[in-house]
């Protein structure tokens, strides 16, 4: 009899739960950083390729003539004015 991969997966998910369980409590809490590092770094990575390409979408339309940019202290004067309202 085979055994569906997902069942294999989740058999494989309860395991290794199981074994961080019987760790020492800083153990498992050096686990769960690592895990959500690792997380952490694959959002990051796309977070990361959206900033670029809205970099790049940015400057082709300065380039075009579609946006002109503005210096930063008068950016914050209007910021600091729209805030007022």
């Amino acid at each position: 009899m085979m055994v569906s991969p997902m069942v294999k997966n989740t058999t494989d998910t309860k395991d290794i739960f199981d074994a961080a369980l019987s760790l020492p409590t800083d153990t498992r809490a050096e686990l769960v950083e690592q895990l959500i590092r690792s997380l952490d770094q694959a959002r990051q990575a796309q977070v990361d390729a959206a900033w670029t390409e809205e970099v790049r979408r940015r400057m082709a339309e300065v380039a075009a003539g579609k946006s002109q940019l503005i210096p930063g202290d008068e950016a914050i004067r209007m910021i600091r004015e729209r805030k007022k309202v």
